[in-house]
């Protein structure tokens, strides 16, 4: 087995040498079988890591646009010395616009690629960063839409298009073609969560597609009645009772839900 494995790695310039191949573990010694099980208290110890490999597993699972894999297409072009952007297209002009810097902070003030060009009508909003507080990271924006971009170094970001007036959705889990995810759903289920509690302005619109969608998504709901507000056009706190009550969505209290 060593001799196998020997001549199969010389392949690789870098361990071709005798002084590294005789350094290397014997893969048959149970010592090396050993060190090669997995331990799963790096899960806490290393908690900040694990996360960041969760979520982009998640991104890539959930996620409409990756789980294409490049159906619709991609495009990439380098940003500068160490960045570089990868744009993957979307069905109706959904894309991501994947951006990542692997020097120090790059401050872009001239912008001629145009794969940072939004589509039309709309803005970049951020969807995933490396740069997330969860990963130990200090945070990060989405770029503004016109003006200086600048992006965190060492980091990445994913965007996704924001605003648009035809297809934007008052529900937190699909646009308003009821096609498209916003990829809540996905994150909510990987940290395993299956209830929700809603609240917002406003009770009939944002609160009641956001709730009537959870549901459907197979989330339990529950909605803090006190701290929403409806706008009651043509009946719609009515009919928003009414939809809560066939899907079994609660109301409650701001104080029965603490």
């Amino acid at each position: 087995m060593r001799k196998g494995r020997g001549e199969f790695l010389k392949q690789f310039a870098s361990i071709a040498t005798a002084e590294v191949a005789g350094a290397l573990a014997d893969p048959g010694d149970r010592a090396t079988f050993e060190r090669c099980k997995l331990d799963f208290t790096e899960r806490e110890r290393h908690a900040e890591a694990y996360a960041l490999h969760c979520d982009l597993l998640r991104l890539r699972r959930d996620d409409a646009v990756f789980a294409a894999q490049g159906a619709h297409g991609v495009d990439g072009a380098v940003l500068g010395d160490d960045a570089f952007v990868v744009r993957f297209f979307g069905e109706r002009d959904d894309d991501r616009l994947m951006l990542v810097n692997l020097g120090v902070d790059l401050v872009l003030d001239i912008l001629p690629e145009p794969l940072l060009a939004p589509p039309a009508d709309t803005r970049w909003t951020l969807l995933w960063s490396s740069e997330h507080p969860r990963y130990g990271g200090g945070g990060a924006v989405a770029p503004p839409s016109i003006g200086v971009w600048t992006l965190p170094g060492h980091a990445a970001l994913v965007l996704r298009k924001g605003f648009r007036p035809a297809i934007d959705s008052y529900s937190a889990f699909y646009e308003n073609d009821r096609k498209t995810p916003t990829g809540l759903a996905g994150y909510l289920r990987e940290r395993g969560l299956t209830r929700l509690f809603v609240a917002g302005l406003a009770f009939d619109f944002c609160v009641r597609y956001s709730a009537e969608d959870a549901r459907r998504e197979g989330f339990g709901v529950i909605v803090i009645e006190d701290a929403c507000r409806g706008i009651d056009v043509d009946g719609s706190v009515a009919a928003t009772r009414e939809s809560f009550a066939a899907l079994d969505v609660a109301g409650v209290t701001a104080d029965a839900a603490g």
